[in-house]
C-alpha cells in the first residue's frame, strides 16, 4: 500500500515479486548488499522503487521510524 516500504536483507527478483503483490511501492536492502540486475529489470517493470543502506534491518527499521514520527 501507499507509504509502506520493504526493509529486507533479500537482494533477488523475488523481492520485487512480494512488494508488488503485497502493493508495496519501495523496497529497501539492508546490509549493503548490491541488487542484482534481474532485479532492477523487475523492479523497473513493477515500478517499485530500490533502495540500500549499509545498516542493518534493526537499525534501518528504527531510523525510518524516528524519521516518521
Amino acid at each position: 500500500t501507499d507509504g509502506s516500504l520493504l526493509i529486507t536483507i533479500q537482494a533477488h527478483k523475488n523481492t520485487v515479486a512480494v512488494a508488488s503483490l503485497a502493493e508495496i511501492p519501495a523496497i529497501l536492502i539492508c546490509g549493503n548488499k548490491h541488487a542484482p540486475p534481474e532485479m532492477l529489470e523487475a523492479a523497473q517493470a513493477e515500478n517499485v522503487a530500490i533502495l540500500r543502506t549499509s545498516d542493518n534491518q534493526y537499525t534501518a527499521s528504527w531510523k525510518v521510524h524516528e524519521a516518521l514520527e
